[in-house]
């Protein structure tokens, strides 16, 4: 009798051999805040579809199909959840569970019709914040006069330190970025967003008034000599 040819394993379905790849690859290897952007993708998007199906049976038509129930998401959104799923299964064709990629295909489009738009406040409104400033506690004058005078974005002002501030030349350093990943109350202080982050900033004389005296150089402008504080405390 011939011998019949061994039976390949049953291949994992996508939810396990997505939590696998994240354990291995992923996990301790990247800022606790890109984790946990990759973790409500994983959660939010991509196991709610494709979760309990087998590796082999994603194809490239249903990828687009899918992608096609996510365009009211904005563009950006689309193409994080279309990256990550690619990265996933490159791996696994890496591990040689799948012949090819169907997520590494030209034909994929995003479908997104939101279009967002970022409007600056309109000066009225800029000058009623001035004007209210006074009223607010110190922490939150601090917090507001360097949002309004250096348009620094949240995570940097709260990353801000007393030694980041040359007051005798009247220049602000940015130097990190203070992000606190979900379901923590502790702060992770890292990089700026963008290399071109790292920047200086002229102080102008209006935010003079909320910048002194100053305090210890380590300490913190909106927090206390430990850590900053969460902004929308």
């Amino acid at each position: 009798h011939a011998k019949e040819a061994p039976q390949k394993p049953a291949l994992p379905m996508f939810k396990e051999y997505a939590e696998e790849w994240f354990r291995v690859y992923k996990e301790g290897r990247v800022k606790p805040t890109t984790a946990g952007n990759y973790r409500t993708i994983l959660e939010w998007h991509l196991y709610p579809a494709w979760g309990e199906v087998r590796l082999d049976e994603i194809t490239t038509k249903g990828i687009q199909e899918f992608l096609n129930t996510k365009k009211d998401k904005s563009h950006k959104t689309i193409q994080e959840i279309l990256t990550m799923f690619k990265a996933i299964l490159e791996s696994a064709k890496q591990d040689r569970l799948i012949d090819f990629n169907p997520a590494d295909d030209h034909r994929l489009v995003i479908p997104s019709k939101r279009k967002k738009v970022r409007e600056a406040l309109p000066m009225e409104a800029v000058q009623d914040i001035i004007a209210n400033l006074g009223k607010l506690e110190t922490m939150d004058q601090r917090y507001m006069a360097l949002a309004i005078f250096t348009g620094m974005r949240r995570g940097e002002i709260i990353g801000l330190r007393w030694g980041d501030i040359d007051l005798e030349n009247n220049i602000l350093h940015v130097q990190r970025n203070v992000t606190f990943p979900k379901g923590t109350n502790d702060p992770y202080i890292g990089t700026t967003k963008t290399e071109s982050g790292v920047r200086d900033i002229p102080i102008m004389p209006m935010l003079l008034d909320y910048l002194t005296p100053g305090g210890e150089p380590d300490a913190y402008v909106v927090g206390d000599e430990k850590k900053p504080i969460r902004s929308e405390e």
